[in-house]
């Protein structure tokens, strides 16, 4: 491994994966924090002000959170073009797979491999994934969920796990 040198954004990106750690209870607030700010931007939720207030109290770094577009054609121009130039006024983003993919290969995203997180709880196929761009881009504290839909004309009985999900699909599409 590398040397780790540690700069204003690294460190603010690091701060803002514990502040997020410490929203959900576990981590502590770390004394060395330099700045008292940080600019972060992600995903429309409501429960995020509450959770980032509670932070803020906790670890004493006003955290300035804004909703990216709703639109995903506006979120992806926007977050492209502040990769492409070099847009410095964002310090943390909530990212998917897809933002995280992008903004490590491209070189837009500080290499976070230097910082020891505990990955313990995380499936081998999220390792691989944070990995996948030559290095970690993404600090997981939190896996959001995802609803499934299904169609009461197809399918009488909503499936409650994967093989029942699977086996069901395979049913219903059968010479299609």
């Amino acid at each position: 491994m590398g040397e780790f040198r540690l700069d204003r954004r690294g460190f603010l990106q690091g701060t803002a994966a514990v502040a997020g750690a410490l929203t959900f209870g576990i981590g502590t607030a770390p004394a060395i924090a330099q700045s008292r700010e940080i600019n972060m931007i992600g995903w429309s939720n409501p429960r995020l002000a509450e959770l980032f207030g509670r932070a803020e109290k906790d670890i004493g770094i006003k955290i300035n959170y804004d909703v990216l577009p709703a639109k995903w054609d506006d979120v992806m121009q926007k977050i492209t073009l502040w990769g492409q130039t070099g847009y410095d006024g964002l310090d943390v983003m909530f990212a998917d797979d897809l933002i995280g993919g992008m903004w490590g290969m491209n070189g837009w995203a500080e290499d976070l491999s230097g910082i020891s997180i505990n990955t313990d709880d995380l499936v081998d196929n999220i390792k691989d994934l944070n990995n996948a761009a030559g290095g970690v881009y993404r600090l997981f504290f939190t896996l959001g969920a995802e609803p499934f839909m299904y169609n009461k004309d197809l399918v009488a009985t909503p499936p409650t796990t994967w093989e029942e999900m699977i086996a069901t699909a395979k049913s219903i599409t059968k010479g299609d």
